[in-house]
């Protein structure tokens, strides 16, 4: 999965595109975490299926890398972490490009996993159909 480094320019292209961000805090030390990669997020990478759809990004929370903002801020995982008041991992967000939650933030697994990815795909298409109707709600009529 691709590591969040620059969230200011994801947003830019995710603005450009229409298309929320996914947003994955992870760790290394974390089970689940691994699963999910495994299970879902590479097989949703490597598909070629979201790639109109989200745009996906991990933010390790084992790592120290910087990481500019949403609003152009330099920043690390965990204090990213902190300020979406992440308290566990997995965690998923679904943002707009403001890096504003679209939906329910999506906390584990949370059952069994080949339900999963159903239930993320539900949730994807949720979060496009709420920034389709934020955009709708700030463009300027013909």
């Amino acid at each position: 999965m691709t590591p969040a480094q620059n969230l200011q320019a994801d947003a830019a292209n995710a603005r450009a595109q229409g298309l929320p961000i996914l947003l994955v805090f992870s760790a290394a030390h974390c089970p689940f975490c691994d699963l999910l990669d495994e299970e879902i997020l590479k097989p949703m990478m490597i598909s070629g299926d979201y790639t109109d759809k989200v745009i996906l990004r991990n933010v390790d929370l084992d790592e120290y890398d910087t990481i500019t903002d949403f609003e152009g801020r330099k920043s690390d995982p965990a204090s990213l972490a902190q300020q979406y008041d992440i308290n566990m991992t997995p965690t998923m967000l679904l943002l707009d490009p403001r890096g504003r939650e679209l939906v329910k933030r999506i906390r584990g697994i949370g059952g069994a996993i080949e339900y999963f990815g159903a239930d993320l795909d539900i949730e994807i298409d949720k979060a496009r159909k709420k920034l389709r109707s934020r955009e709708a709600a700030v463009s300027p009529l013909p």
